[in-house]
């Protein structure tokens, strides 16, 4: 009964759904890798951001899907 009316109620006024970063194709294609491995999805998404953020693959060529892959792991690993 809740999924029949939930098109049909107005939206709580103030309530909004939170705004979630876009994430490109690659950084999705990790994510999508670590939770196949069987990490968490809150921890792997947390791991990858801090991959972007420090600058993924500096020692690689930077910004392969392999050195995201790496460096989320080595941060998964910690």
């Amino acid at each position: 009964m809740v999924l029949e009316l939930r098109d049909k109620l107005s939206p709580t006024p103030g309530a909004s759904t939170p705004a979630v970063p876009a994430m490109s194709e690659m950084e999705e294609d990790v994510l999508s890798a670590l939770v196949n491995l069987g990490y968490q999805r809150a921890a792997a998404e947390k791991a990858l951001a801090s991959v972007v953020k420090n600058g993924a693959g500096k020692s690689e060529k930077s910004g392969s899907f392999e050195a995201m892959f790496r460096e989320a792991i080595a941060g998964l690993s910690k």
